[in-house]
């Protein structure tokens, strides 16, 4: 009867599982920013250094699996930015809350490209995501997932209600939608120029409060 790993091998084990998983899930997120959501487990087990090339299929499960791994690490820092934004919104109704929420929506992603030193792929990957009908479906609204997100448009709504409902959906669907495009472009383009990017920011808030309100 074999021995009883001790803690510390369990320990070590876990360790290069982590490793492992922090990896694959880095490496997925570049990858697919990169070159879209075509590329295969077996190309980004590959890329990060794993022999296994079914390394993802085995840690993840599927690409589905390993793409909400990627939004799930990602998006935890961003939607606090949000909460605590959400927070400062102050109670009352017209464009002026209409562009409170929608910057809302937009300063944290300029934040990630203003932190990142150039280096950031995550609102590429994130637009290449919900590019993939396929991978849409599956993941449902699983990159909206965090509550600030829902809270946003749900108020939207309430402040659009004038409209109908249709409308309101497809004016506040356009708006984040235009948003992540657009500062994936400045991603791509790698300005992290804080300046500018506040610039950049304050002209998308503008513009998506003009279609929002208008």
């Amino acid at each position: 009867m074999s021995p009883e790993p001790s803690t510390a091998a369990r320990d070590r084990a876990r360790g290069r599982t982590e490793r492992t998983r922090a990896a694959l899930v880095d490496t997925a997120e570049r990858m697919i920013a990169e070159r879209g959501t075509a590329v295969s487990l077996r190309e980004i087990s590959s890329a990060a250094g794993q022999r296994n090339h079914s390394a993802a299929q085995y840690h993840f499960g599927s690409r589905e699996g390993l793409v909400t791994a990627v939004i799930r690490h990602r998006s935890a820092p961003i939607d606090t930015r949000r909460r605590e934004l959400l927070e400062q919104v102050a109670p009352g109704s017209g464009p002026a809350r209409v562009t409170a929420l929608v910057a809302v929506l937009v300063q944290p992603w300029v934040d990630v490209l203003a932190d990142s030193d150039g280096d950031s792929c995550y609102l590429r990957f994130l637009a290449q995501v919900l590019d993939d009908p396929d991978l849409r479906v599956a993941l449902g609204g699983q990159h909206e997932g965090p509550d600030a997100v829902r809270e946003v448009n749900e108020e939207l709504a309430r402040l659009l209600a004038h409209l109908p409902a249709r409308e309101q959906a497809r004016r506040i669907a356009w708006a984040s939608a235009v948003a992540l495009r657009l500062l994936a472009h400045e991603e791509r383009r790698g300005t992290t120029d804080a300046a500018a990017l506040r610039t950049a920011g304050d002209d998308l808030v503008r513009m998506l409060t003009a279609l929002l309100a208008g």
